[in-house]
């Protein structure tokens, strides 16, 4: 979270998407890579589908859980992450 923070390319991120409670902001990174964060403002967990595509992100490669440190199996076109209440879901996705 730190390095995506103080990435050296300094550009904000933008909200891609919004529905609801639910939003998803990207933010683009000096490697060529992109910050994913999905958020949940409702009071209830919530099921948060990322839409590559939607979001601007279709040719992807390596996905990184930014909390976990886990790479993610989203080879699909979306990836459904649970996100809890008032919480974010964040990745880095490489291409």
């Amino acid at each position: 979270m730190i390095a995506i923070d103080q990435d050296a390319l300094g550009r904000q991120g933008a909200r891609a998407w919004a529905a609801g409670e639910q939003e998803i902001w990207t933010r683009p990174l000096a490697d060529g890579s992109v910050a994913v964060a999905a958020f949940n403002r409702s009071a209830a967990s919530a099921q948060v589908t990322v839409r590559w595509a939607d979001i601007g992100v279709a040719a992807h490669g390596t996905v990184r859980d930014v909390w976990t440190h886990a790479l993610v199996d989203a080879r699909g076109a979306q990836h459904v992450a649970a996100v809890p209440a008032h919480g974010v879901a964040m990745w880095r996705v490489s291409r």
